[in-house]
């Protein structure tokens, strides 16, 4: 799982804190020599990457992304810090700059390419195997 965040922190330009709960093992069942893995692929909103209001916009803490027309304000609901982007621009005068939208960064076709890879590679099937031995090893010691 740490090798799936790191390389998916690195390609999307995010850090491995924001993904690391979205990446999951679930407990094997049944036939041991399959894993599942739940991964939230939602968009990550930008207020959970250290946002940065500029004069046009909004940039990541890290600097990796920017959404022109972006701003930080105060979630009516919560008082938390939030990143906002008007739908509709000021040519539009018939929607008075309503509705806004949480802007978030979209990782879920990234993210599946990389972990398709990742998960097909052989290094991971040999990682898995020699991780599910060791357990096996463990409960055998225990049982004894």
């Amino acid at each position: 799982m740490t090798r799936i965040v790191q390389r998916l922190a690195r390609k999307l330009k995010i850090r491995q804190a924001t993904l690391r709960g979205r990446l999951k093992k679930a407990g094997i069942h049944g036939d041991i020599t399959n894993m599942k893995i739940w991964a939230g692929l939602d968009g990550v909103p930008f207020s959970n990457l250290k946002p940065r209001e500029y004069q046009r916009g909004v940039r990541t803490g890290d600097g990796g992304h920017y959404v022109e027309g972006a701003f930080i304000t105060p979630s009516r609901k919560t008082g938390r810090l939030r990143v906002y982007k008007r739908k509709y621009q000021q040519n539009f005068p018939e929607h008075h700059g309503y509705p806004i939208v949480d802007v978030k960064l979209e990782i879920s076709d990234e993210a599946t390419k990389i972990m398709e890879t990742i998960i097909r590679s052989s290094e991971f099937e040999e990682q898995y195997m020699k991780r599910l031995a060791h357990n096996l090893d463990r409960v055998a010691e225990k049982n004894g």
